[in-house]
């Protein structure tokens, strides 16, 4: 994405901590940008941390604002936390990504299997899925044919 770099637009959406507002988060909340649609979208520790009924409501929102042909990389926790933090992530350089934790942790939900994830995605289409180093699984998804 480094040729793009001047051209990006960020939006961000972490998730209403649950535990403390018992506020959902609200994918309506990521505008839309009918001329300028979003061609990339990093869901970066975000769904483990939804409800399987917000993970639906996103991941349409996400259909609905990206343009045709999207990239989608999502990553979910493959380890066994007790506590999870929503994250900010930060791109730091062409090799690193800084993390930093966001509100307070909560009990994670069931962990996310790949075939669940890639359920869950639907209409977006998974083309690769791997494990990072650091107890994270990534998967690289399309916008499928036909989904808006």
């Amino acid at each position: 994405l480094a040729p793009y770099a001047r051209l990006i637009r960020f939006v961000g959406l972490v998730p209403g901590d649950n535990s403390v507002t018992e506020q959902p988060m609200d994918p309506a909340a990521l505008p839309v940008h009918p001329e300028h649609p979003y061609d990339v979208v990093l869901a970066w520790g975000v769904l483990d941390r939804l409800t399987p009924p917000e993970r639906v409501a996103l991941v349409q929102r996400l259909t609905e604002i990206t343009a045709p042909g999207a990239r989608m990389y999502a990553w979910v926790s493959s380890g066994n936390a007790d506590r999870v933090h929503a994250v900010r992530s930060t791109i730091v350089d062409a090799g690193r990504v800084e993390e930093q934790p966001v509100g307070s942790p909560r009990p994670p939900g069931a962990p996310l299997l790949p075939a669940q994830v890639e359920r869950v995605l639907s209409p977006w289409v998974v083309s690769q899925a791997f494990s990072l180093r650091v107890g994270k699984r990534e998967y690289v998804a399309g916008k499928g044919p036909g989904s808006g």
